[in-house]
């Protein structure tokens, strides 16, 4: 064996600068794989950062029937007793109520149908950061109950600003339709562009005047204190209220799951694409290595190596290659994802574009461990890959021919 590493290793620098393009080859495409991996995680990561702080929250809990049709009859039964049974589990940091009817939003300049969440202000802001999202104006205030926030977009598409009255109506339980004019006290703006076009925050207190039913609410919004307690704690909660209908995010948004799912999958995209343009790369290499050693693998074949021997010589030597161009790519990668993680990625030129899909306009990559053992373990397997064909083609050399040439 030690033989073989010598050979392979004097073979390598015979011609330094073909070998050299294949190591800075091997290099600038780990460095591409791992910065790439780590950008696609980074966005994904903050797309369902985004979705659980701001439109979903880890865990929801609702009506049975409420979701098919929304339909304001269908309210959480004793839902304070619920909200204060919640406060105590130690997995949950924050939890809030709210009263989601959909309706229309008009002003002197249009209409538009909107989904009106009452909500109470400072459980809300506990659990969604609600007056963080302000841009312009005041968030809602206890005191001051016909107020309303409402997104920049949807000011602009119906020529509003904060101080103007926006009015808003929906349908109560007995099929009547209810109005309020109500303050613009604030305007909010999110990552994602849907969701500000369709929601607006109004008081709780204020809708249980109009809606002919009380104080009652139909959706619990649960903000856990680890991610990771989401399975468990969802399934504590079906448990123990059975007859409501508890949703994690997952659950409520299946496209983020879709896409946490391919996400995982993406190191294998991102680095396939990458290994395969290597391949063919290390293939053209050493076939051109093998074609200029003819005459030298005929003499090694003729003085007695065996063909498992020298297979083994030319695959050690590309792997040699490899190794020498792998340790700076992973850094090089590491290193880059490590700056652009405390930088972040500006992207605000294209933040239309990404708003509309719920995406941030600032990327921070991020890359695990985990990942990166995945694109290493492809790396050495796309080299073993790419060093056979190049040896079976030696192994068809004849000694006697050869070393005639």
């Amino acid at each position: 064996m030690f033989i073989l590493l010598k050979i392979a290793w004097r073979n390598i620098w015979r011609n330094p600068r073909r070998s050299w393009v294949l190591v800075w080859a091997v290099t600038f495409g780990l460095w591409m794989g791992v910065f790439l991996t780590a950008f696609y995680n980074g966005l994904i990561e903050q797309r369902i950062a985004l979705a659980i702080n701001t439109e979903s929250s880890h865990i929801q809990m609702h009506h049975p029937l409420f979701k098919p049709d929304y339909e304001i009859k269908h309210v959480l039964p004793e839902f304070a007793s619920i909200l204060q049974s919640l406060n105590e589990i130690s997995r949950i940091q924050s939890v809030t109520s709210r009263m989601v009817i959909a309706g229309l939003a008009a002003s002197a300049n249009g209409s538009t149908g909107v989904v009106i969440q009452g909500v109470s202000p400072e459980s809300e802001h506990r659990v969604t950061k609600l007056c963080q999202k302000l841009t312009s104006g005041v968030c809602l205030q206890e005191g001051n109950l016909h107020s309303v926030m409402i997104s920049e977009s949807l000011a602009k598409k119906l020529k509003l600003k904060t101080g103007r009255k926006l009015v808003i109506s929906f349908t109560d339980v007995n099929g009547e339709i209810n109005s309020a004019a109500l303050k613009i006290s604030g305007l909010y703006q999110t990552n994602n562009g849907p969701y500000d076009d369709t929601n607006i925050f109004v008081h709780a207190s204020m809708l249980d005047t109009l809606r002919n039913i009380g104080a009652k609410r139909n959706e619990i919004a649960i903000l856990l204190q680890s991610s990771e307690d989401l399975n468990q704690t969802a399934a504590i909660l079906k448990k123990k209220y059975p007859g409501l209908k508890t949703e994690t995010w997952k659950e409520i948004s299946p496209e983020l799951g879709l896409t946490v799912s391919v996400g995982d999958q993406m190191v294998f995209i991102f680095m396939g694409i990458i290994l395969l343009a290597l391949v063919f790369g290390i293939i053209n290499t050493m076939m051109m290595a093998m074609l200029e050693r003819t005459r030298e693998i005929g003499i090694l074949m003729a003085i007695g190596m065996n063909k498992i021997r020298l297979f083994f010589m030319i695959v050690l030597e590309t792997s040699m290659l490899v190794a020498l161009g792998a340790p700076p790519g992973i850094l090089l990668g590491l290193s880059t994802v490590a700056f652009f993680a405390r930088k972040g990625i500006d992207l605000s030129a294209y933040t239309g574009l990404y708003s509309n899909f719920g995406y941030a306009s600032t990327v921070y990559p991020h890359i695990s461990g985990e990942k990166v053992v995945q694109v290493l373990f492809m790396l050495v397997a796309a080299s073993l890959i790419s060093s056979v064909f190049p040896a079976w083609r030696s192994l068809r050399t004849q000694p006697a021919v050869a070393i005639k040439k």
